[in-house]
């Protein structure tokens, strides 16, 4: 059976999860009556197989996707989730396993907020990042000031920044500022430790 036609499948099976139970469970409560609706279509699967992560032919590590799905044009990666949504470390992840796999289609499943993302790869190093935010003027000065100071340093990953100096650097008013900074890390923008300050987070740090 081709990809197209198994997503199609799938996306019966996770719709009728999404009836049948609401969201509050564990996340293997959905994965197991998933596994049950893909068994009552005759869907084979893998359920959390290990897979190999080769380097120039030698194995690194190993990593599990929740489901595998076989079809005629390669396995169907399907990541379930229980979360209030989505975030780019979940496309990341999603995109990593089909790097490797060298697949081209995935799924990303939320049974908290009932969403399905389908992916469908042209090229496989790419995946569209979900959930990007939406990013004001304002927000756009302090996150350039925070660039402009981690690019400078030679470990840009050892490098944080306070309010103080990221309203002297934007000379925007601190009330503005403190404002952004709490949005762009609630939105996993920014990622902030007390004592510390803020950085760019490592996920979006090839978005802006």
């Amino acid at each position: 059976m081709k990809t197209q036609e198994i997503i199609e499948q799938v996306n019966e099976a996770i719709k009728k999860v999404f009836e049948r139970i609401p969201s509050g469970f564990k996340e293997y409560i959905y994965e197991q009556a998933l596994c049950y609706e893909l068994e009552k279509r005759n869907i084979k699967f893998h359920k959390q197989k290990r897979l190999p992560f080769y380097y120039e032919g030698q194995y690194l590590c190993s990593y599990v996707p929740d489901l595998l799905i076989p079809t005629k044009d390669g396995d169907y990666v399907l990541e379930l989730k229980h979360k209030e949504k989505l975030r780019n470390a979940d496309a990341i992840q999603l995109k990593r396993y089909l790097f490797n796999m060298n697949q081209s289609d995935g799924s990303l499943v939320n049974f908290q907020t009932r969403t399905i993302l389908d992916y469908e790869l042209v090229n496989k190093k790419e995946l569209p990042n979900i959930n990007q935010p939406r990013i004001s003027e304002k927000a756009q000065q302090i996150i350039d000031a925070i660039k402009i100071v981690q690019d400078a340093s030679d470990e840009p990953a050892t490098v944080w920044i306070g309010q103080t100096k990221i309203t002297k650097i934007t000379n925007l008013n601190d009330s503005t500022v403190k404002t952004c900074l709490r949005k762009l890390a609630d939105q996993d923008v920014l990622t902030y430790e007390k004592g510390k300050g803020y950085q760019i987070n490592e996920y979006n740090s090839e978005v802006f």
